[in-house]
């Protein structure tokens, strides 16, 4: 089945057994759809699907409209659009891991809504935060909306925040431990092009718990939860200063009551500017986020990565030129995820000469340190929209002799390399260290005090990962 030839940006999902992409699209005679693309781990596709129940459905493009839910399927928000009176409905939908559609429910909340965000609560119900205009009401410009379903994607409860003085570009609805609910957003404040990075914390019956205002943004912002508990937040302003703009990108670590405990600002000075547009914790408890900036070597708009503290050091940045992409055509990283071994999984997409018809998608496999087969300047796409390419694969260095293992674990490999094994449990733990020489081409590494379980067997060379492999011990 061809994928949309034009889209609207890919949310990617990342998981133990491959990756997810999702889009919706502007497929037949002028009508939108929805599509999905899995691959496995090596970036072969699996299957790729339309879904388009009404003639009009489409998801958002927003970064965080697909999830894997707790029964190892997948959950996934988007729009259904009646052109006859310009509303929209907000459907879910859960799929198995063969795309195959399990339910699908459409909800109506208020008018001309758009859903942004899924998340699942302990007990397996569903949040989707969304927003829009509330219908007959003209004092204000837009609401936010947290509607909750049971597992199976019945309507339980929708909650509308409201006011007369502001509207809320809802980011994320993050679900705490304690089952509170925490939501990332901007708030234009009514009347002027004021936006402000905003947290807002609720309780698990919906009850607006406590609201705060942060810095002003002109542009996206997003948010984490930290490992601790504590809380971050960003955005990206903008400011000019005789003839140049200098873009501002803000860094606030909370805490639970919504303080700050600090604040950091980047600034970065035209002709090259930047703009954050989503970030995840990676799993060493640092935060990776992603964006644009515009670079005057090149005259474009190119993806870019910044991996930083939550206190606001910056560990290291890269950018991806791609060097066919047409002068000033957009260019820029849709959405990212940590896969369970520590890659970075990045979608893109950029438009050629000719608008958003021609425009193309592509998937980018990194490793830790943010590099491609350890280029950080060169990025070439690997998959279109008119044409399904393999999707990116890493070359494969290492070889298990056997795996599952019992006491021990049996490495070979072809090409000369120096450097180090690590063996690390699912949560990041390092287990083993095992240093190698160039002139070796085998290794075993002795496992016999260790539980059974799946670990994650890395190659360094210069403090660089270059491969990876899933170990399981059983006994």
């Amino acid at each position: 089945m061809n994928v949309p030839a034009s889209n609207r940006g890919w949310d990617v999902q990342a998981d133990e057994t491959g990756y997810t992409l999702t889009t919706g699209s502007l497929c037949f005679n002028n009508q939108y759809c929805f599509a999905i693309i899995r691959t496995d781990l090596f970036g072969n596709v699996l299957w790729q699907n339309n879904y388009n129940e009404h003639p009009n459905d489409f998801e958002t493009g927003r970064k965080n409209n697909i999830i894997r839910s707790s029964d190892g399927n997948l959950l996934i928000t988007g729009n259904f659009y009646n052109p006859s009176n310009s509303e929209r409905k907000i459907w879910l939908m859960k799929l198995n891991m063969e795309g195959d559609t399990l339910w699908r429910q459409d909800h109506y909340v208020f008018s001309n809504l758009v859903s942004l965000s899924i998340s699942e609560r302990n007990n397996g119900n569903i949040l989707v935060g969304s927003v829009g205009n509330i219908f007959g009401l003209t004092d204000f410009t837009g609401s936010m909306s947290i509607t909750e379903t049971d597992a199976n994607g019945n309507m339980l409860s929708s909650r509308t925040y409201q006011s007369p003085f502001e509207e809320r570009d809802l980011e994320i609805v993050h679900v705490l431990v304690d089952d509170n609910i925490l939501v990332g957003s901007k708030t234009m404040r009514s009347g002027t092009t004021d936006n402000f990075i905003t947290f807002s914390k609720f309780n698990a019956t919906g009850q607006l718990l406590w609201d705060r205002e942060y810095q002003k943004v002109r542009t996206w912002t997003t948010s984490l939860i930290l490992s601790d508990g504590r809380y971050w937040i960003s955005g990206t302003d903008f400011e000019e200063i005789g003839e140049e703009w200098i873009s501002k990108i803000y860094t606030n670590l909370v805490d639970t009551n919504g303080d700050i405990i600090s604040t950091t600002t980047n600034l970065y000075q035209s002709p090259s500017w930047s703009i954050i547009a989503n970030s995840r914790l990676y799993l060493d408890g640092n935060i990776i986020l992603m964006g644009q900036q515009y670079r005057e070597e090149e005259q474009k708009v190119v993806p870019w990565l910044l991996k930083m503290t939550p206190e606001g050091e910056i560990l290291w940045e890269r950018f991806f030129v791609h060097q066919d992409n047409p002068v000033g055509a957009p260019f820029y990283f849709e959405d990212i995820e940590i896969t369970p071994s520590g890659d970075i999984a990045a979608s893109l997409t950029y438009t050629q000469p000719g608008g958003l018809g021609n425009s193309r998608a592509g998937l980018l496999i990194l490793d830790g340190n943010g590099c491609f087969n350890g280029n950080c300047d060169l990025f070439q796409p690997l998959i279109t929209n008119t044409e399904i390419a393999d999707l990116p694969t890493r070359k494969r260095i290492i070889q298990l002799i056997e795996n599952p293992v019992q006491d021990q674990i049996s490495i070979k490999w072809d090409s000369p390399v120096k450097g180090e094994f690590r063996l690390t449990t699912m949560n990041s733990q390092i287990c083993k260290i095992k240093e190698i020489t160039a002139n070796v081409r085998t290794a075993e590494i002795s496992v016999t005090d260790l539980d059974n379980g799946m670990y994650v067997l890395f190659l360094l060379s210069d403090g660089k990962v270059i491969d990876h492999k899933k170990v399981i011990i059983q006994r």
